[in-house]
């Protein structure tokens, strides 16, 4: 008995040991963003899982995609420009102002406007998870500057820089600075 433990250990070490075979992945938590410490949220960082069908031939049928978008609370706003295809194009806070002209604008975003921060996908056939979320950005860096306006008496402008962790989708204010 005592020459068959370790055995039946070493199995269960083995076997025990390796990816979820469901294939679950976890999602980070939601962010509320109160960017001046008034109180009241001014963006909200939300993650969903949707499913969706490739229209590919078998039909492997649904996978399903992670989303994580950025909301606007309190009719706060954006900055935004027409030629990218994220809010994460910002790289000279000299941008960041009331009056701005083309391909910039301002723009609050709601449910049905939101901005994709990042996302993961499941692989189409084999229904597995990549091992990195894609950060919605051309290049990828330590860390990226959005530009904000709040609406409030004094129409507060500003930045605040985020990091995105591309292992985990999870998405942290590094800091804030008003203008």
């Amino acid at each position: 008995m005592n020459k068959l433990f370790p055995l039946v250990f070493l199995l269960l070490i083995c076997f025990g040991c390796g990816d979820d075979p469901s294939g679950s992945i976890i999602i980070p938590d939601s962010i509320e963003i109160d960017l001046n410490q008034d109180g009241l949220v001014d963006f909200q960082i939300t993650y969903r899982k949707i499913s969706a069908v490739a229209p590919v031939d078998p039909d492997p049928g649904p996978y399903d995609i992670i989303l994580g978008e950025i909301f606007s609370q309190n009719n706060t706003q954006l900055l935004k420009n027409e030629g990218e295809n994220s809010i994460l194009f910002l790289r000279d806070v000299d941008l960041v102002k009331n009056n701005i002209s083309p391909p910039l604008f301002w723009e609050e975003n709601d449910e049905e406007n939101s901005s994709l921060l990042v996302s993961i996908s499941q692989d189409i056939s084999e229904k597995t998870w990549p091992e990195k979320w894609r950060i919605q950005n051309y290049e990828v860096l330590d860390s990226y500057l959005v530009g904000f306006k709040l609406s409030n008496d004094a129409n507060s402008l500003g930045f605040f820089e985020l990091s995105i962790d591309d292992e985990t989708g999870f998405v942290e204010i590094l800091r804030v600075e008003f203008i």
